[in-house]
């Protein structure tokens, strides 16, 4: 009777299943996983009981042939009842089938790898099988993500996830992208958006659009925390407003109306056109051109640069998945430096891979995540309360700026490898029609509001905007228009007005 007992426990759990099915009434997380591990458990007895029964002389071939179909039924018991322990699979089908080569590479993955384990079932293809498993080698931990509770309890909200460069450099934010082994891109939950805003810093800049902002020594750069000092470079315009805006209203309709967000954008290992954003974070790696003024190849050295995420050893009584227990090394060793990965950039410095914004689109220099500590001598340093600790480090988060040169013979006379703005859009009419078009490029896209005031100026892509609700495209428009790019006094409209 042993034996049979997870066959006849198995009917009755497919019962209940369908039952409830038929009720439309999946049954609770708590009760299907309660009822996998009774299977479980007799499955595994039956197949010790199967294995006592086969070291008799008198055990058949039959015998044996049910021996080894009762170690199978009871691995495939105990796994289940894994996957049930730990995932949401109401709903879903319980069956994963996965072709492997003889490295353990995946060949082929049924469609269920999505509702499981949420990769597609290309996206596992030649990847090898303990990746899948433990993807955590660095720490040897085991799969798991900030959302796991509420999706066992069905309750997880929507997210709308925006955020830039500042938070890569400083925050270590890229290994919530590919984890601390970067070989793939974390698949996005189905309830969660992400939205990169590249090349900016914490919380945005003021937007301004001039071709000559205040340099350090007119408005000093202060780094956040304590002992950084201040920065070399200038302040970072680049603003977060308009995809805050946007994205608001995004969120609010996915919640209100059921109506899907824009796509997420974020710098990636591999894009949805299989180009690579997401890089080493080195100078090579991340194509950064040499030569831009006040950036020195230097700052790009391991110990310069981003800041690493340390793997600290706290003791045996603390759980580091979940980060509670009690730390019993103090101070922790370090046992590993997990390696971070940056955006690539352009032949400007500018970060590739983000939502499409008008300063990035339409540019007035290279825009930072980062910025530079400076020291005794360097533009920006405070000679009354000296702070050289970190100098010639990254700055602690915060952005900069470097703005392009106004004229070809500037440029040239500074070696700047950058095109100037006489270069690029020639005259200040030029420079209006490139925010035009960036602008229009995200409001296409569905990251900028483009309401009727913009449709009255001709905007490529509009919508309805609420009462209340800023038409953002006009804003960005209107202030290029009525700033000095190639505007000032005597420019007459140019960006060389010549002799």
């Amino acid at each position: 009777m042993i034996l049979h007992a997870p066959i006849g426990l198995l009917i009755g759990l497919a019962a209940l299943e369908l039952f409830a099915l038929l009720r439309r009434r999946p049954l609770p997380n708590d009760i299907r996983a309660g009822l996998a591990w009774l299977v479980a458990l007799t499955a595994v007895v039956s197949a010790a009981s199967g294995l006592a029964l086969s070291q008799e002389q008198s055990a058949t071939q039959t015998l044996q042939l049910h021996l080894w179909l009762g170690i199978a039924v009871a691995v495939a018991a105990v796994l289940t009842a894994l996957l049930q322990q730990r995932r949401r699979l109401a709903g879903y089908a319980v069956f994963l089938l996965l072709t492997l080569g003889l490295r353990g590479n995946i060949v082929s993955a049924s469609d269920s790898v999505e509702r499981l384990l949420g990769f597609k079932p290309v996206d596992l293809e030649g990847k090898n099988l303990a990746d899948l498993l433990l993807p955590d080698r660095v720490r040897d931990l085991h799969p798991g993500g900030i959302l796991d509770r509420c999706e066992a309890s069905g309750t997880c909200p929507k997210i709308v996830e925006t955020f830039g460069g500042s938070e890569v450099f400083a925050l270590k934010m890229t290994t919530s992208w590919v984890g601390t082994d970067p070989k793939n891109d974390i698949p996005l939950p189905d309830n969660v958006r992400r939205y990169y805003l590249p090349s900016s810093t914490h919380g945005g800049g003021n937007g301004a659009m001039s071709e000559n902002p205040p340099d350090v020594n007119t408005a000093p750069l202060n780094c956040p925390g304590n002992n950084w000092g201040r920065g070399t470079l200038r302040a970072n315009p680049v603003p977060s407003t308009a995809l805050v805006n946007r994205m608001r209203l995004a969120l609010r309709d996915w919640v209100t109306k059921g109506t899907e967000p824009p796509e997420s954008v974020w710098p990636r290992m591999r894009g949805p056109k299989n180009e690579r954003a997401l890089v080493e974070s080195t100078q090579k790696a991340m194509g950064f051109p040499s030569g831009i003024p006040g950036i020195p190849n230097s700052i790009f050295a391991a110990d310069n640069f981003i800041f690493p995420v340390f793997d600290y050893d706290w003791g045996p009584q603390f759980d580091e998945f979940n980060a509670t227990g009690n730390p019993t090394n103090v101070p922790p060793p370090i046992k590993n430096v997990i390696q971070m990965m940056v955006p690539k950039v352009d032949a400007d410095g500018n970060e590739l891979g983000g939502v499409p914004t008008v300063l990035r689109d339409a540019p007035l220099g290279t825009y930072l995540g980062w910025n530079i500590t400076s020291g005794p001598g360097d533009p920006g340093f405070n000679n009354v309360s000296p702070q050289p600790f970190h100098a010639g480090q990254v700055c602690n988060y915060v952005g900069g700026m470097v703005p392009f040169a106004k004229t070809k013979a500037q440029r040239v006379a500074a070696k700047d490898p950058r095109p100037s703005l006489e270069e690029r859009y020639g005259t200040h009419a030029g420079y209006v029609a490139a925010v035009r078009k960036a602008a229009d490029n995200a409001a296409c896209g569905g990251y900028l509001n483009a309401g009727a005031q913009a449709a009255a100026m001709g905007a490529a892509c509009t919508t309805t905007l609420a009462a209340g609700v800023a038409d953002d495209w006009v804003q960005l428009v209107n202030q290029a228009a009525a700033s000095n790019v190639c505007n000032q006094a005597g420019d007459g409209g140019k960006c060389n007005p010549g002799p």
